[in-house]
């Protein structure tokens, strides 16, 4: 070995520059030549190989005379040293520059877990999931939630908008519509990455004309909330108490009292005061005259039962709304809004707020509405047209003895596919009440 070593200094002192492994002509200062090719015997050089404790160890053995130096460190259990060994935070190679240990453990900043692209929630106060984004990159990571609002604006999330907006799980508010957050992700070093946009839609609703949002409840008032609202099969057409769907019918301005089931009993007595209360026997029941009357009203000149009598497109809920808190009946203005700025009839076709497509007995309208054609009870209080019409009340008189209603028929053996988005009827008629969220 002392004379290897004294072979190699005497050559190191002949020559500049030294071939380790042949007898070819050093291409470099050292010229390591690989002494077999054929896969036989391993090869390379190996750098001294330290733990982090025993480089903690040899801190008094390097100044400025070892700049240049390397090592290979096999493990970085246990504390560094401040100005020594504070850069050493993977095992791999480091150098020494001649003040302290170096290395470049850099990892490229990345979202690995990115948060979910879309959730729908379809109840009236659904419990909503947080939101995950997670990644991985040099130093402490922040997270930071934005929302987006309008077209492509953003904001940075606060309080205000839910829970963990500046951690990997973001739970956002139950804001009714479609609502679309993503995360930026900042490393030590201040690069950024930011997280694919998630949507979060919440509750039932459609797009309008005019480009925003109308939350409706998913479900006819009566309907059993806890069945799927977005399909109608038909199966229950010919039961007239319910039990799926199709919910209730009501007759124009009338509260919540029974009569508004489809099987509740009939009465041709008109009601006295606008609650149905008076005469004794009307309260509950179905008022169908035998005469001419076109309201179940007797005289029928109070106009703000479901409204506040006039033609504004969002006006406020009336005494007799039977709608639950924070929802009311419609006006036809905001039906109309999530079909087309034409009021004539049409073909579903023609909609240009939303796409509408016939599924089971019913149209689904753009993602996140659906109707189902659940027919009307006439003035008499026979149902009809049940599986191909959807007429369903507004908050909107006409005058003092009809409303405004919203209509579909999808008759497949007549070829009928028309919506009608300006139809009236008298207020005898019972049809389905589908309630969107009040506006403030």
């Amino acid at each position: 070995m002392i004379i290897a070593l004294m072979l190699f200094t005497g050559i190191a002192g002949a020559y500049a520059q030294v071939t380790v492994g042949s007898d070819s002509s050093p291409k470099a200062t050292l010229d390591v030549v690989a002494s077999n090719t054929d896969g036989t015997t391993p090869e390379g050089i190996i750098a001294p190989r330290l733990t982090l404790a025993q480089l903690n160890a040899k801190q008094s053995q390097y100044t400025a005379a070892q700049a240049g130096a390397f090592v290979y460190i096999t493990d970085i259990s246990g504390a560094t040293v401040a100005d020594y060994s504070d850069d050493i935070t993977c095992i791999g190679y480091a150098y020494f520059d001649g003040t302290k240990w170096m290395m470049d453990c850099e990892t490229p900043l990345s979202i690995f877990i990115q948060p979910q692209e879309h959730t729908f929630y379809k109840g009236r106060s659904p419990e909503i999931a947080a939101l995950n984004c997670v990644a991985m990159g040099n130093g402490t990571l922040t997270y930071q939630w934005y929302k987006i609002v309008g077209g492509n604006v953003t904001q940075a999330c606060t309080d205000a908008d839910g829970t963990g907006f500046n951690t990997t799980y973001f739970t956002p508010n139950a804001v009714k519509g479609p609502n679309r957050y993503y995360c930026v992700v900042t490393d030590g070093t201040g690069k950024k990455v930011t997280s694919e946009i998630a949507e979060v839609v919440v509750g039932c609703g459609a797009w309008t004309t005019s480009g925003t949002w109308l939350s409706f409840m998913c479900h006819n008032l009566g309907a059993d909330e806890s069945l799927d609202p977005f399909f109608f099969d038909g199966e229950h057409l010919g039961n007239h108490s319910g039990g799926d769907i199709k919910g209730d019918l009501y007759q124009w301005g009338r509260s919540r009292d029974g009569h508004q089931r489809r099987n509740s009993w009939t009465t041709t007595t008109l009601a006295t005061d606008n609650t149905a209360t008076a005469p004794a026997g009307v309260s509950g029941k179905f008022i169908a005259p035998t005469d001419a009357s076109s309201d179940w009203l007797s005289g029928g000149n109070e106009t703000s039962r479901w409204g506040d009598g006039t033609t504004n497109a969002n006006m406020i809920k009336g005494a007799n709304d039977p709608c639950p808190d924070g929802w009311k009946v419609p006006s036809i203005a905001q039906w109309q809004s999530i079909f087309s700025t034409n009021t004539t009839n049409q073909p579903s076709s023609a909609a240009t707020a939303n796409t509408w497509s016939w599924t089971g007995y019913g149209y689904k309208i753009g993602q996140y509405l659906y109707l189902p054609a659940v027919g009307y009870r006439n003035g008499n209080g026979l149902l009809q047209d049940n599986s191909t019409n959807g007429d369903y009340w507004s908050s909107t008189v006409i005058n003092n003895t009809s409303s405004y209603y919203f209509k579909f028929i999808n008759n497949s053996l007549f070829g009928q596919d028309w919506v009608y988005p300006l139809s009236t009827a008298q207020r005898i008629i019972g049809q389905s009440v589908r309630c969107i969220a009040e506006q403030k």
